[in-house]
């Protein structure tokens, strides 16, 4: 059994007499306390059937209609009834204030008074305090941003408060900046191996709205963007705008937002809500979106307010993801060597007893001579998996745009004497189109965060032009030291001071370093950056592992993360090539590329370049 999160949100309590100001007349929570114990009673049946290990409740705001008292009196009952009848500690709960929690009689009176912006932004609420404070038993710091959090597993669900800019005419979700980094940050700090999740109120992205910012101050949605990728936030739980879907914030797929939808709704759209299953699958940390909704048939024999049922996530006008993934399984290197022994087996590898009837032949003594212990381990460690990067929705998509566009030219691509090929990835083509790049550029992050690639990493280099590109989101979202450097074949291309790296290693400050670049065949370019005294040999001499990572690998070796190395390649590739062995590989997408089978006489041997006979592409070393 999993932990389960409810999410609810807009429950809009509202005197349907209009007597304390405007009725809201699509919500069938009132004042009426028994006809809101009767709807939610409704719900909570369909809850408490699904199997749990612990309940945890979040409300996203908009709990009243116009943030009367009377509204929030009757709110602290239908709350109480839900975590009651779930046995939800008040420890374990979100209450967030949304925009209608803002009580704007208030604020009006104090712009009357002319009181300061710092004492209205207290006051305003007054009346959602006192809601706040009979649940979870002390009063709503309101001048904090992140106000309160709960943990669930390797998961901090945090309450963030969106209200900073709304007054008596209402506004737009808002959040200052350099506070809200600030806060953010103690998070971190404090809970470096957790996922962070923000619980908020007002939308950042827009299903009905014209705008693409949702109800949230555009410019300052930008700057938060930055800090959520910056901070490594991958979900964010909203209301606000009563649509019970999820999407990606900003066309960036790393950071999802979840909406709840409306708890209660009439006729402007269903009732709603989520819960989420926090799974743990093979070391995997992921969210199951369960979504149910408010169904009606109109027919005699129904309720009141007709069933509550579970939708299908891609149902819900195919804009639900079913499941929000925080954490991959570990990779294969993080697993140790007693990790595949069967379940039985001691921890502990004994030695090999041998029966008197088995005969070792006196050769084979001499030829091994490990202990029989560490034959064993050797034998162990061989059936360990292949340590490659792996995620087929990211690797289909990467191969549907090369196939899609026609980025797979066919020729003879004389590169130089050394890179003869006859077919070859237009990755220029690949990052013109913005969506693209974009997408090359989360390919790569998506490769060092799964590859847990990112710690210990003292310097980010971008390799050649290409590799700058798809490169340069990852150097803003990471804390590390970045730059650029051409490829070595282009060496005499470049002026000086492109070629420099411009940081020192004499003292082996940077003992870890990670080259991004686009295509990488058979490593040789690689090598020779690192390993050359004529190209950057002195500051690779004090780095002790180099990660390579690139959109493509081209090369015809069985993929694994050594492969690079100048001991792992084939006997035929190593002449003339650099010894370099500290390189760890690792790609998004493996499509090899068939070399020029000729030798030193291929102008004349190979017919596609002697004869035209397809496109013949001629660079660097030959026009």
């Amino acid at each position: 059994m999993n932990d389960l999160v409810l999410h609810i949100s807009d429950l809009h309590v509202s005197d349907q007499r209009g007597l304390l100001g405007f009725a809201n007349k699509d919500t069938y929570l009132t004042l009426d306390e028994d006809k809101n114990a009767n709807y939610i009673n409704n719900l909570l049946d369909i809850i408490k059937d699904i199997p749990f290990k612990k309940r945890h409740l979040i409300i996203t705001g908009d709990i009243s209609n116009i943030a009367e008292s009377k509204e929030f009196e009757a709110a602290t009952k239908i709350i109480r009834l839900i975590m009651s009848e779930l046995k939800i500690d008040p420890e374990q709960t979100l209450i967030i204030p949304g925009d209608h929690d803002i009580h704007r009689h208030t604020v009006t009176d104090c712009f009357i008074k002319e009181m300061k912006t710092s004492e209205i932004q207290k006051i305003k609420y007054n009346n959602f305090n006192q809601l706040y404070c009979a649940i979870k038993g002390d009063d709503l710091d309101s001048e904090r941003l992140i106000f309160d959090h709960f943990i669930v597993d390797d998961i901090i669900f945090l309450a963030v408060n969106t209200n900073f800019s709304i007054m008596n005419q209402g506004g737009t979700g808002y959040l200052p900046t350099g506070q809200f980094e600030t806060e953010l940050k103690k998070y971190k700090e404090t809970y470096p191996t957790h996922e962070l999740i923000l619980c908020l109120h007002h939308n950042l992205e827009g299903e009905h709205e014209e705008s693409c910012h949702g109800q949230w101050d555009p410019e300052n949605k930008k700057d938060l963007v930055t800090i959520f990728e910056r901070h490594n936030i991958k979900c964010i739980l909203n209301g606000n705008e009563h649509t019970p879907n999820s999407k990606y914030l900003a066309g960036r797929e790393e950071i999802i937002i979840s909406d709840a939808g409306p708890l209660s709704a009439k006729t402007s759209i269903d009732g709603s809500f989520k819960i989420y299953e926090i799974d743990r699958t093979m070391g995997s940390l992921n969210i199951i979106n369960r979504v149910f909704g408010l169904h009606s048939v109109n027919g005699q024999r129904e309720g009141n307010y007709g069933n509550w049922i579970e939708m299908p996530a891609d149902g819900i006008k195919n804009t639900d993801f079913k499941n929000f993934l925080l954490r991959n399984p570990p990779v294969a290197s993080e697993v140790g060597p007693t990790d595949f022994l069967p379940d039985d087996e001691p921890a502990s590898l004994p030695t090999l007893n041998v029966a008197p009837s088995q005969k070792i032949a006196k050769q084979d003594v001499q030829e091994s001579e490990q202990p029989v212990e560490e034959i064993q381990i050797l034998q162990i460690q061989a059936k360990a998996p292949k340590i490659i990067y792996e995620e087929p929705l990211v690797q289909k998509k990467l191969y549907s745009i090369i196939k899609e566009k026609k980025l797979f030219h066919q020729g003879h691509f004389h590169w130089s004497e050394t890179s003869r090929a006859h077919n070859w990835i237009d990755i220029a083509r690949l990052l013109e189109n913005k969506e693209d790049l974009y997408f090359a550029q989360n390919a790569i992050i998506d490769v060092l965060e799964k590859m847990n690639l990112i710690e210990g990493t003292d310097l980010i280099i971008g390799l050649g032009y290409e590799g700058n590109m798809i490169a340069s989101k990852a150097s803003i979202k990471l804390p590390v030291p970045y730059t650029y450097m051409p490829y070595s074949y282009r060496w005499l291309d470049h002026n000086k001071f492109e070629n420099e790296l411009h940081y020192d290693n004499e003292d082996k400050k940077y003992k870890k370093v990670i080259l991004i670049t686009d295509v990488v065949n058979d490593g040789r370019t690689i090598r020779r950056l690192v390993g050359r005294e004529d190209r950057k040999k002195e500051f690779f001499d004090n780095v002790e592992k180099i990660a390579v990572v690139s959109l493509f690998y081209t090369g015809h070796q069985e993929l694994n993360n050594d492969i690079l190395n100048y001991n792992s390649l084939p006997k035929d590739l190593k002449d003339g090539d650099e010894e370099v062995n500290n390189i760890e590989f690792y790609t998004v997408q493996q499509l090899k590329i068939e070399k020029c089978p000729y030798g030193d006489d291929y102008k004349t041997e190979c017919f596609i370049l002697r004869d035209n006979l397809h496109c013949v592409h001629k660079f660097y070393t030959e026009e």
